[in-house]
């Protein structure tokens, strides 16, 4: 990872005007899915020797959506499975599925942080996707949304371009180092900076972003919410049919509704406008 965290700020030092960028999770923070579950389907889809890999990772799939089974042992067999399922696959085919993935799982992005990253851009903020989702997907997935800057897993590759199974997933599990290291290198204040996830994972980023927003939070996330309120975490309920709804935990560990403005830098939240659900009368 360190040697594209390294391009990245030489590419963000070229590329930055001000002194904050704004820093989002993907998975779960952005659409309901996994972008890394979808890359490892297409895979074994598009080589079918390697089907009967994820055999048990798809009946896992199929019992946390029919509510029978727990998303962690989705993410347990998910592991297990993808050294082997990589192995051998070479770069340029992945790029390709995942340029496809791309193409069809965009359009399921939620509505509160896709209409907030159409004003970031418009206000020629800098975006910065961090996300333990392959850098390969990651990448053209962001790139519909708007990111400056995306830091995903490496899935590493041999001299002939083919995955050996290695991967380095530091971008998932260690954004406060990151941010650290991204603050240090380019002058980043991130107490100006807005900053979106989903998990306990993201806290990091909340811990040092001036306006930390946590989009369907998991229920880690929203103990840890309700029981750190001297700096408040708001929560973003986001869902096709309820629309938006946005909450600040009181100092009791319950959660009022609010407006955006109350989550969000005021020349940004203005530009919010009319999204179905959004409380309009605090």
């Amino acid at each position: 990872m360190d040697e594209k965290l390294f391009a990245t700020i030489r590419a963000l030092k070229a590329a930055l005007l001000q002194e904050s960028a704004d820093v989002s999770d993907i998975d779960g923070t952005v659409y309901k899915w996994q972008l890394l579950i979808m890359l490892v389907l297409g895979i074994t889809d598009a080589f079918p020797k390697k089907k009967s890999l994820v055999k048990p990772l798809k009946h896992a799939i199929d019992d946390y959506r029919a509510r029978r089974g727990e998303f962690g042992e989705v993410i347990r067999l998910l592991l297990l499975v993808i050294p082997e399922v990589f192995i051998g696959v070479p770069r340029s085919r992945v790029k390709n599925l995942a340029k496809v993935i791309a193409e069809s799982e965009a359009p399921q992005v939620y509505t509160f942080p896709k209409k907030l990253y159409q004003i970031l851009k418009s206000q020629k903020r800098i975006l910065i996707a961090i996300t333990g989702a392959p850098q390969e997907v990651a990448e053209p997935f962001c790139a519909k949304l708007g990111f400056d800057f995306v830091i995903g897993a490496d899935y590493k590759v041999n001299s002939k371009g083919m995955y050996t199974g290695e991967y380095d997933i530091s971008s998932g599990i260690a954004k406060g180092l990151i941010m650290d290291t991204l603050a240090n290198e380019c002058g980043l204040k991130w107490d100006k900076s807005i900053g979106l996830g989903d998990s306990e994972a993201d806290i990091p980023i909340f811990d040092r972003v001036g306006w930390p927003i946590a989009v369907n939070p998991n229920t880690s996330l929203i103990a840890h919410i309700r029981s750190h309120t001297e700096k408040p975490i708001a929560f973003v309920r986001d869902g096709q049919k309820s629309g938006v709804q946005i909450f600040l935990p009181t100092e009791q560990g319950y959660f009022i509704e609010t407006r955006s403005i109350h989550i969000l830098p005021i020349g940004v939240a203005e530009k919010l406008g009319e999204i179905p659900g959004i409380c309009s009368s605090l």
